[in-house]
Formats: C-alpha cells, structure tokens, sequence
C-alpha cells in the first residue's frame, strides 16, 4: 500500500463468500461485516434496491423480471461495479476508503467469476461455507417450511 498524504491506500478486497442451502452465508457475512467493518453486499437485495431507485438500469431489471427473463451475468457485475465504486470513496476523517467487500450470491461459477473480474475487480479470496447434510436440511426447512425432500435434495445437489 502506497501512503497518500500520511493516509496508507488500501487496496479493496473483493471476498467471494459462497456455501449451499443452509450454510449460513448471509448471517456469517452479517458478522464479518459487524465484527471487521467490511461491506456485505447481497445481490439480490442490490437488484431491489436498483428496481426501488427506478432508474434506468432498474427500469430494465423490473421488466426483465416481469417478463420472466433471466438476470444475466452482466447486469449482476454492474450492479455490483457500480454499488462498489459509491461505497470505496474516503468518507470517514482520515480519507482511508472502506476496503473489503463481502459478495454475497453472486458470481456463482467460473464464467461469472472472470466477467465479474473484467468487470468490477479481481477476487481477493473466497470464503467456502459448509455444513453436513442433516444440518442444512434441518436449517433449510426451519427457514423455509414449505420445502419438501425432494425440492430439498433439488437445492441441494
């Protein structure tokens, strides 16, 4: 890191966090971000967020989802490129801008990851979460009570 006025830079730290039905990855994010002052970025709260704002990118989300498309990869990396670079610029006393995002649900495999990294950033590291089976059965259903075996073992695999 390279001093800037008496301020050391930061570079940001893109954390993928990734785990199954079940592991926890939104409540351990949760935890990270209280305990170390990371951001935790959650991609579907980003996408309503951005339909909420009712800007142009949100227009275009609403209708993709009202007419049952798809949400591409790229829209995601935007949405997550845009969200970042608001929340990287210095805002506390010291001009230091908050470095270590956590990404919570997005990308979700190989291809995902290099657009997101053209687009927005090289991933840091990944955080992989993981429970037995029993556990995230018994998680999963307790969140969600209208799951079945079978919609569980769908989830699962």
């Amino acid at each position: 890191a390279a001093p800037m006025g008496g301020v050391t830079a930061v570079a940001k730290q893109l954390v993928l966090v990734l785990g199954g039905p079940g592991t926890g990855v939104s409540e351990q994010c949760d935890k990270l971000s209280q305990a170390f002052g990371c951001h935790h970025l959650v991609v579907g709260k980003l996408m309503r967020t951005e339909v909420m704002s009712e800007s142009e990118e949100g227009k275009a989300i609403a209708a993709m989802m009202n007419d049952g498309k798809i949400i591409t990869a790229g829209v995601y990396a935007s949405l997550y490129k845009k969200v970042i670079s608001q929340l990287e610029t210095p805002t506390d006393a010291s001009g230091a801008p908050a470095a270590t995002f956590l990404l919570d649900g997005f990308p979700r495999s190989a291809e995902n990851a290099k657009l997101f990294e053209e687009q927005v950033g090289a991933l840091s590291s990944a955080i992989v979460l993981s429970v037995s089976d029993a556990v995230a059965h018994a998680r999963t259903l307790r969140l969600d009570g209208s799951l079945d075996e079978e919609q569980f073992a769908k989830r699962l695999a």
